[in-house]
């Protein structure tokens, strides 16, 4: 439990009771064992959410909030009746009435009865709507009322403390929903809520708390020293233990965590200033002339981003360095700040999902097509998926136990990988979130009618999962809500450890495979194991930055020379020449250069965004207008150019010969692509970006037309493809949604089977597979031999078949076949750049993170065409007789692709084929004997080198074969506990980079259809458009001078919150409760955030350890631009605990470059992944061309 280590007072804040009203009712405990000598309401050092106090003393009047923080005001005056401190301001509104607003609290009115008594809390608002107090004859409060919701009914016993509160929302008598008791000494020692869970606590003979249990039963001790300090705390099984010396004489205390790790707090009036860590680094804290912390420095002299907490006085900085794996230089988190994450569905790996809604894409009407303004063919029509098409299809169970169709109660989704969070994650789902009457979410509900139900333990742990096609995933858990065991549909377990700091130390997955891990004092990852095996260890420096990683085969495999916040600035491989690394002023990697190899380099523009990426001396550029992106060029003369029709929605694209390609939103998930050769396709998608249909036609004859349907269970796996041309192919899956079989058209009848750890045993292309530890040991009649490092290394038939070598860093450099050698080349972020082979040298050109153009070995160029910026899979590709030909020389051949967007069919101008594939679902591809071109694409971030049979995934290879990986993934377990695995699911899922998908919290996407959402977006907007008018007339009329007014920015925020609910909030450069009572008049009630006198609440325990919000000073944004109100408004978000994040976003003046940059760029979790805003989340105003102070 959190103990304030200068004062060492005790903290605990905990929530109890929530119900979702429009002004939610949220009924947290606060309590504090420096306040253990006051009668609060919950008993001593105990109160509530609502005990905010308002009262007189000399100076004037002071408010405290439930925490026990202070804010004093002068008598109001002047008349405006306003008094401001730093944090709050105190309004009268009438002859005994006032009202007070302090940052991180709700607006509260109060009333005074006498003045020398304390005021009563009569009213907590919500924008204009508020609760209402009312008391009994006594003066204790006796109910709580909210409009025409039913009353919440409180009980005080005789000492005034509560005992109860009682509620019904369905018209029957009011039950309990809160129940507190009390011992003779008046300490609350038992704690009941609505769902009949019940927490316990302890305490000594001077009422300082000693115990507390959970609702599971799971208990901590503390301890206090003579004078009242708490000395020791830990949970019963000794974790999280720490004992803590206080030295007063020399003002420092010494805490010693479970691990035996000492960490030693200086501090100086009543402030920390130095922390000496267990290896005697030193981390440094300066503070300005208000006491506010301004920068804290750490051990190796590196600056860290640090916020701190108003309420508690804690400090904890939110900005960290990449996760502590120790991966080298080509690892994810290098990519350029400011890349944007790959997309993870079909709508984005088509080109079409960029700044769309998925969640808010609906089945269109049957005759919608009629306002398309588009002539379709009949058959085209008959491709595609209307409304009334009926009930989507379950899926064919195969073996395995049958799980239950139906759970009353409900539990969040599993995770997308098995490293326990705390709390766990749930993925956002399309359609209706279903709650219990206390926001408790028991399920959800898609578009197609199915649910899936969540279930949770006293703690709110997730506890069981029916998904939304009936199977069941069940979850355990031990010790202080750690998951400790989680249970497939078909009984398949995966088991975790810990440590005494929580670490997660081992992982065994269903077939006995295990993964250990150490760590240091600091919780840094120093040691990992396979089997019993060793594999990595790796080195810090007195900071977070790795020095070294090595292994059993080599002390030091990769060195590195960590710069500030761990990224490196020298990389050097055993075995190969050191790489060094610049950055800019703004943290962003600028280039990687060495004695040896191809030099990379990177260049942005003010927004941010990469225009340029160097690779060799071989550049692709790109230009944006605004955020949207104007034009890619590649190789400095072949360019792609993007033009958007506001007003249709659609966008054209111009190829490097000159050709145009038009792009159509014809309803919220069809598109139709108009190529220049006349040829059209139409493509839908489903709430869930997955592809629905593909109609390829020229014109309107049904004669002409190739259509494609695909049907998906509930959970989004593929039941059917039907095929115009090739016939229908059904599908069937397991419980765990693994598939295992296939029924094609032509009646071949295909099997897949897995082991309890999810190996691929048996595919079309696989027999006689073995394995140990997860390792393929025997396939197809070959064995398979490993290093150290876990990859293959030899394919033995009698003899060796193929032979692999690596580098230090894991990167296949070479292959050796019976038809020869194959070598590989990387820059410095690991993208492949050239492979050389008996044919010659083939090179590659990269656009970030996907392939821009290849070089044959005879010289030849081919160009590839996307649909837009992100797009993974590309629509086109021109071909030119070599790197220098003239771009109007080119030839123009193109791509059509599958559900996954993998490509199956290539034509001419004329539409002629040249090139159709067939592809079985783990990636063996059999290309048709005729064709006339050749194309290596597979799936989207998958190329196919046909010397080696392999597929280059960016981080790995993978065996289309084997459908398996033959190196462990990058991530570790981070990616799956089977580390060679594929997703058994390849017909709707396609791994893109080779790494398991890592998804963080941003800007996020909010259900334009959502009733709730659009009321507070049209709120936010309304209220900057006042408040912005309100200053412009403050001006005019005298009340502030013009060259003041024109530095301020206010904005309005909808925040969406983690319960589904949003919520309106005010941001600003300065202090909002600063402006002139006009101003103040139009945000009246609405909750302040994040402006200039503020700081946002750190980040607590139970979130992820490295959080980057997306505005550090150094980050990715514009320095000069952090303390703009948008980018404070989105700082305090990202630090809300209970905040999913920001969908809206309406300031008075327009966004400036870097606020506009802020808005788009995901905030990172360890490093990866996520979504980003646009301009479709800010408002009109805000979206107008400028820099802040244009429009005044």
């Amino acid at each position: 439990m959190p103990v304030n280590v200068v004062t060492g007072a005790l903290f605990d804040v905990a929530l109890d009771l929530r119900i979702e009203w429009d002004v939610p009712f949220v009924w947290r405990r606060y309590y504090d064992s420096s306040r253990v000598t006051a009668a609060l309401p919950l008993g001593w050092g105990h109160t509530h959410s609502y005990d905010h106090r308002l009262e007189f003393d000399l100076d004037g009047l002071t408010y405290v909030t439930p925490a026990g923080v202070r804010h004093g005001f002068g008598l109001p005056g002047g008349a405006a009746r306003v008094s401001a401190s730093p944090a709050a301001q105190l309004r009268q509104v009438g002859r005994a009435a006032y009202r007070v607003k302090a940052s991180g609290e709700p607006a509260v009115e109060f009333e005074f009865t006498h003045p020398e008594r304390p005021a009563r809390l009569t009213r907590v608002y919500r924008g204009a709507a508020f609760q209402q107090l009312h008391y009994d004859e006594s003066g204790q409060w006796a109910a709580l009322t909210f409009g025409n919701e039913p009353p919440l009914l409180l009980h005080s016993d005789a000492g005034g403390r509560i005992v109860g509160i009682d509620w019904s929302n369905d018209g029957s008598a009011p039950r309990a929903v809160w129940r507190g008791e009390y011992d003779g000494a008046g300490n609350l020692v038992r704690v009941t809520d609505a769902r009949g869970n019940a927490e316990a606590f302890a305490y000594d003979a001077l009422n300082r708390m000693t115990g507390r249990r959970d609702r599971n039963g799971y208990g901590f001790a503390m301890q206090y020293d003579r004078v009242g300090r708490c000395a020791w705390s830990a949970g019963e099984d000794g974790l999280q233990a720490v004992g803590l010396r206080f030295h007063t004489d020399d003002r420092h205390t010494v805490v010693t965590r479970a691990d035996g790790g000492a960490w030693a707090y200086h501090h100086l009036d009543r402030r920390v200033i130095r922390i000496v860590d267990p290896y005697g680094g030193v981390t440094r804290r300066d503070y300005g002339p208000d006491g506010a912390l301004v920068q804290e420095t750490g051990p190796e002299g590196e600056v860290l981003r640090t916020v701190v907490d108003a309420e508690t006085g804690f400090v904890a900085s939110p900005y960290g360095p990449p996760d502590g794996m120790a991966l080298p230089i080509g690892d994810p988190w290098f990519v350029p700040a400011g890349e944007l994450a790959y997309p993870r569905e079909p709508i984005g790996w088509d080109g079409f999902g960029a700044r769309r809604d998925h969640a808010a894409i609906r089945l269109p009407a049957r005759d919608a097509y009629r306002a398309w303004g588009v002539s379709l063919p009949g058959a085209a029509l008959a491709a595609l998926q209307f409304a009334e098409g009926g009930s989507v299809p379950r899926e064919a169970a195969g073996p395995g136990p049958v799980p239950p169709r139906f759970v009353a109660e409900a539990i969040p989704a599993r995770p997308d990988h098995p490293m326990p969070k705390k709390p766990m994650a749930r993925p956002a789902h399309a359609g209706r979130v279903l709650r219990d009457a206390f926001g408790l979410v028991l399920g959800n509900e898609q578009p197609d009618g199915s649910r899936c139900r969540w279930q949770y333990d006293g703690n709110g742990n997730a506890v069981r999962y029916v998904d939304h096609a009936g199977s069941e995933w069940r979850y355990d858990y031990a010790s202080w809500n750690l998951l400790v065991r989680e249970t497939d549909p078909l009984g398949g377990a995966t088991s975790f450890g810990y440590g005494p700091t929580e670490q997660l130390v081992s992982v065994e997955d269903p077939g006995g495979t295990r993964t250990e891990r150490g760590f240091d004092l600091k919780d840094r990852m120093v040691t990992r194991a396979r089997d019993g095996k060793p594999r990595d260890r790796f080195r810090h420096d007195l900071s977070a930055g790795i020095v070294a990683a090595g292994g059993p085969e080599a002390e030091e495999r990769v060195a590195f020379l960590p710069g500030p916040h761990g990224r490196p600035l020298l990389v050097a491989p055993q075995g190969a020449p050191e790489r060094r690394c610049a950055y800019d002023d703004r943290g962003r990697l600028l280039a990687v250069t060495s004695d040896e190899g191809a030099a990379v380099a990177f260049a942005y523009d003010k927004v941010g965004h990469r225009v340029r990426d160097t690779q060799g001396g071989r550049s692709v550029e790109r230009v944006h207008e605004g955020l949207l992106l104007a034009e890619i060029t590649v190789l400095g003369r072949y360019t792609i150019q993007y033009r958007r029709d506001d007003d249709s929605g659609g966008w054209s694209i111009m190829d490097p010969m000159g050709g145009r390609h038009a792009v159509r939103q014809l309803d919220g998930g069809v598109f139709l692509l108009e190529r220049a050769t006349g040829v059209k396709e139409v493509v839908q998608y489903d709430w869930n970006g997955r592809c629905r249909a593909k109609v390829r036609f020229r014109g309107s004859e049904s004669y002409a037309v190739w259509s494609r349907s695909y049907r998906y269970s509930a959970v989004g796996t593929l039941l059917t493809e039907t095929d115009s041309l090739a016939g229908a192919t059904s599908y069937r899956y397991d419980a765990a949604h693994r598939l295992v079989g296939a029924q094609r058209a032509r009646g071949e009848t295909q099997h897949f089977a897995y082991d309890a750890a999810g190996n691929l045993l048996a595919a079309p292309s696989l027999s006689g597979a073995t394995h140990s530890g997860n390792r393929l040991v025997s396939a197809n009649g070959r064995r398979l031999t490993y290093n150290a490092r876990d990859a293959v290394i030899a394919e033995w038939d009698d003899a060796p078949v193929r032979r692999y070598r690596y580098d230090a860093e894991d990167r296949l450099v070479e292959c050796e076949t019976p038809a020869g050698r194959v070598a590989f080349e990387y820059d410095g972020l690991g993208r492949r750049l050239a492979k050389t082979s008996g044919q010659g040298r083939t090179e590659f050109v990269w656009d970030g993170e996907r392939l821009a153009a290849e070089i044959a070995p005879s010289g030849a160029l081919r160009i590839y065409v996307y649909a837009d910026g992100d797009a993974m899979s590309p629509f086109a590709f021109v071909d030119y007789a070599s790197a220098e030909a003239d771009p109007a020389t080119g030839v123009m051949r193109h791509v059509f692709t599958n559900q996954v967007s993998c490509p199956v069919l290539v034509e001419d101008g004329e539409g002629r084929v040249l090139w159709r594939a067939e592809h079985e679902p783990y990636g063996a591809t059999k290309v048709t004997a005729n064709a006339q071109v050749s194309l290596n694409l597979r799936w989207p971030g998958h190329y196919f080198d046909e010397e080696t049979g392999l597929h280059y995934n960016r981080h790995r290879y993978y065996s289309p074969v084997l459908g398996r990986y033959i190196q462990v993934d990058p991530r570790d377990i981070e990616g799956g506990v089977n580390l060679y695995g594929y997703p058994a699911r390849p017909l709707d899922m396609v791994d893109v980079d080779g790494l398991a998908p890592c998804p963080k919290k941003a800007m996020v996407e909010a259900d334009e259809k959502d009733k709730k959402f659009q009321k507070a977006k049209r709120e936010a907007e309304e209220v900057a458009d006042n408040m912005r008018k309100a200053l412009q007339e403050a001006v005019d009329k005298g009340e502030v001078h013009p060259l003041n007014a024109a530095g301020v920015t206010l904005a309005t925020m909808v925040v969406k919150r983690k319960d589904g609910t949003y919520e309106v909030v005010v941001t600003g450069n300065v202090n909002p409760a600063r402006m002139p009572q006009r101003v103040l008049d139009e945000f009246d009630g609405i909750r302040v955030v994040g402006h200039g006198d503020d700081r946002p609440p750190p980040v607590g325990k139970d979130q992820d350890d490295w959080r980057f919000p997306r505005t550090r000073p150094d980050g990715e944004t514009d320095p000069s631009t952090h303390k703009h109100a948008e980018q404070r408004g989105l700082r305090a978000v990202d630090c809300d605990k209970d905040a999913e994040g920001v969908a809206f976003i309406a300031p008075t003046r327009p966004c400036c470059e870097g606020c506009s940059t802020a808005i788009q760029t995901p905030a990172k979790k360890n490093g990866t992944g996520g979504w980003g805003g646009d301009s479709d989340n800010v408002s009109d105003f805000g979206r107008k061309p400028g820099q802040h102070g244009d429009h005044w």
